[in-house]
Order: C-alpha cells, then sequence, then structure tokens
C-alpha cells in the first residue's frame, strides 16, 4: 500500500531556529518511518517510533525551557498540552509494537502523523505570533534587555 508522501510546509516553521530545527527533525523521522512501513520493513519502523516518541520528548523538553526563558505567560498551559501529547505518543508506541500486521501499521503511522501534525500545526500556533513579536522587539534596533512583547 502507498502512503501519501509527507511534505514540509513553510507554514509549519514557528520563526525560532532550535524549535523549528527539532520540528524538522520530527518530521524526518516520520518520513523514515512512512518508508520502512512502505518496504514493509518492521523492524526499522519500530526502531524509529521509539526514537520518535524519544525525540518528541526532548523537543517537548527544550521547547518548554525556551517558552519560560522568552517569558511566553501561557507555558504551564502548553506544558500541560505536551504531557497529554506526550501520554499519547508513549501510548502509541505500546500498540505499534504490539500491531504487526502491515494494515495496522498504517493506522499506526496515521496516529504518529496526527501527533506530529497537532504538535506543530495546532498547539505552537499558540505562541508564534508571540514569538514573532517577541523576536521583533528583541532585534538590535529595540532594547535587547525585554523579556517580551508589550500587552
Amino acid at each position: 500500500m502507498q502512503i501519501k508522501k509527507l511534505e514540509w510546509l513553510p507554514s509549519f516553521n514557528i520563526g525560532t531556529e532550535e524549535i523549528d530545527r527539532d520540528h524538522r527533525q520530527i518530521f524526518d523521522i516520520v518520513v523514515k518511518i512512512q518508508e520502512a512501513i512502505e518496504r514493509d520493513d518492521l523492524d526499522t519502523c519500530s526502531k524509529l517510533v521509539e526514537n520518535f516518541v524519544k525525540t518528541t520528548k526532548l523537543h517537548f523538553e527544550r521547547e518548554i525551557e525556551f517558552l519560560a526563558r522568552v517569558g511566553y505567560e501561557d507555558v504551564e498551559t502548553h506544558r500541560k498540552y505536551h504531557e497529554r501529547l506526550l501520554s499519547r505518543a508513549v501510548k502509541l508506541e505500546k500498540n505499534c509494537y504490539e500491531e504487526i500486521h502491515r494494515g495496522k501499521i498504517v493506522d499506526c503511522y496515521s496516529d504518529i502523523v496526527g501527533l506530529l501534525i497537532d504538535d506543530i500545526v495546532r498547539g505552537d500556533l499558540e505562541f508564534k505570533s508571540f514569538l514573532q513579536e517577541y523576536q521583533s522587539s528583541s532585534s538590535p534596533k529595540q532594547d535587547s534587555g525585554r523579556q517580551g512583547p508589550e500587552t
């Protein structure tokens, strides 16, 4: 079964190098999972799913640290959102190991893509405008000691 190839879109970028780099790394793992499924390489797929969960967890930790550092007011709400996504990812990892039939693996892949999109598109959209405003207010032309945008 052919799975529609994922494509990185410029709109996935948050505009902060370290977060965008993490997102791209997670995205690339998801693409590799897709390729392993298409080759029917279940061992590689299992390892990649495990890597997806580990990389996502590290990303969530870095993202929360970054948001706290720049003074994002809703950092606790976002941390709780990440906790829910991570719980979902851990359950997903367990389910993927148990699902050895190709059709089930495709379902697992769909769930992984859903989690990726949930974080990058839906969840991080909540702070994207904050970061854009923060970055423009922290440019060298303005006071670089500010903690975030004025409200």
